[in-house]
């Protein structure tokens, strides 16, 4: 972790050292990191987006949304950032969120990651039924292994929103089994 603080020392114009410095170091005074990183390159999305992701994981919504909201202004097919504001907005304005998601499974509508946003916007809106058939859609989709537990534990809860009871208790299991 000294290491990149002292390229960060070395390097104080490089935006990309930066933000690599601040995904490495975990203390909250290491946020000037990405404070810097956006004012070196704020013509660039990505450093918005990163800044806007410590943000929402560090629970300061507002200023993760204003920063996501920068990087898509710079950069509408910014994948990332456009995850990130729809992740924001689900926990902050839900019903923004899914008109957001749904301008976004329409763009891009074989990006898995997309449609599963827009179940959760639905869920978080207790609008079940649709939020379960947005879900099975997004399950249909490729995406990565990574997100298969992900997506099966969401399966399980919206089937049980759904009161599908037998079906949620088989995807939870599955879901236990392969955790």
């Amino acid at each position: 972790y000294e290491i990149a603080k002292e390229l960060c020392r070395t390097h104080p114009d490089s935006y990309v050292l930066h933000t690599v410095a601040a995904w490495l170091l975990k203390e909250p005074s290491d946020e000037q990191y990405y404070r810097q990183a956006v004012e070196l390159a704020g013509h660039r999305a990505f450093p918005h987006a990163a800044y806007g992701s410590y943000l929402l994981n560090h629970n300061r919504p507002e200023q993760a949304l204003w920063q996501f909201q920068n990087a898509v202004a710079i950069d509408p097919n910014h994948i990332f950032a456009q995850t990130g504001r729809l992740v924001t907005l689900t926990r902050t304005k839900p019903a923004e969120a899914e008109k957001q998601a749904r301008k976004l499974t329409a763009k891009w509508p074989s990006n898995s990651t997309f449609w599963f946003d827009l179940s959760r916007a639905l869920r978080k809106q207790q609008k079940y039924e649709q939020a379960l058939l947005i879900l099975r859609k997004a399950i249909s989709l490729p995406h990565s292994e990574r997100l298969r537990h992900l997506y099966q534990r969401h399966l399980a809860d919206s089937l049980s929103k759904n009161n599908q009871y037998s079906q949620a208790e088989q995807t939870y299991k599955a879901v236990l089994k392969d955790h």
